[in-house]
C-alpha cells in the first residue's frame, strides 16, 4: 500500500484535491501492476468504482442483503467469503486451492 499518498489529506493538501480520477487510477495502477503475481481486486464504495474502471478487469455486482459495512465482523462472514471464492474459481477460471485464497479465520 503506498502510504505516502494514504497519509496525505485533500482538505490541506491542495496538490492531492487536484488529482483527477485518471490520474489516481493510473496511480494504483502502476502498483497493482508492479506486483508478480495476478491480482483480485474486491472494491466497496469508491474503491468498487477504482476496480470497475482500472483497465482489464473483470467485474460482477451482487446485492447482499441484510449486511452492513462491518462485514468480517458479522456471523454471517463466511457466506460472503464462500460466494466470492466461488465467483473467483468460475468466472476467472483459475484454480485455486483454498491455501491460495486468504479467508480471515482460516
Amino acid at each position: 500500500m503506498d502510504l505516502k499518498l494514504r497519509s496525505r489529506h485533500p482538505h490541506h493538501d491542495k496538490e492531492l484535491a487536484r488529482l483527477t480520477i485518471e490520474e489516481l487510477l493510473t496511480h494504483y495502477e502502476d502498483i497493482i501492476k508492479s506486483l508478480p503475481e495476478k491480482r483480485i481486486l474486491i472494491g466497496h464504495s469508491y474503491g468498487g468504482l477504482m476496480t470497475q474502471i482500472s483497465e482489464g478487469t473483470i467485474t460482477d455486482y451482487k446485492v447482499i442483503s441484510g449486511r452492513n459495512h462491518f462485514v468480517l465482523g458479522q456471523p454471517i462472514w463466511k457466506e460472503d467469503a464462500e460466494y466470492i471464492y466461488d465467483w473467483i474459481k468460475n468466472k476467472v477460471k483459475v484454480n485455486l486451492t483454498e491455501d491460495e485464497v486468504l479467508l480471515a479465520g482460516n
